[in-house]
């Protein structure tokens, strides 16, 4: 077994909310909201500005992380990225362009995995 440790968390909420009333409207003008909250339990989502990348989302939070741990980023030996909508490519994985973003380029590894 690979020993592994969490550290350091960190979480960000990018972009404007989008409430469900909204999405509702935009959607089924004149539908009814609160049977798809009572489906889904989503009250709210958050939306990122068009052209925000995963990747540097994905090296924001792990940054915030890092400081939270009070460790830096060559303490890192690999980085995956978890999605349920994939990243922002195919090849090569998110998660090297978020080693890139870290300075981190061959000195740890990572990839993308995707549970949708």
């Amino acid at each position: 077994m690979i020993p592994a440790r969490i550290l350091g968390t960190a979480h960000l909420l990018p972009g404007r909310v989008v409430t469900t009333e909204e999405l509702a409207e935009e959607t089924r003008p004149g539908g009814d909201p609160t049977r798809l909250i009572a489906a889904t339990g989503v009250r709210e989502r958050r939306w990122a500005e068009p052209g925000t990348r995963a990747a540097d989302v994905g090296a924001e939070v792990l940054r915030a992380a890092l400081d939270n741990a009070g460790l830096p980023a060559e303490a890192l030996e690999r980085v995956i990225f978890v999605s349920a909508s994939g990243g922002d490519w195919l090849i090569a994985s998110t998660a090297t362009a978020i080693l890139a973003a870290l300075g981190l380029d061959g000195k740890a590894d990572g990839f993308d995995l995707c549970n949708a």
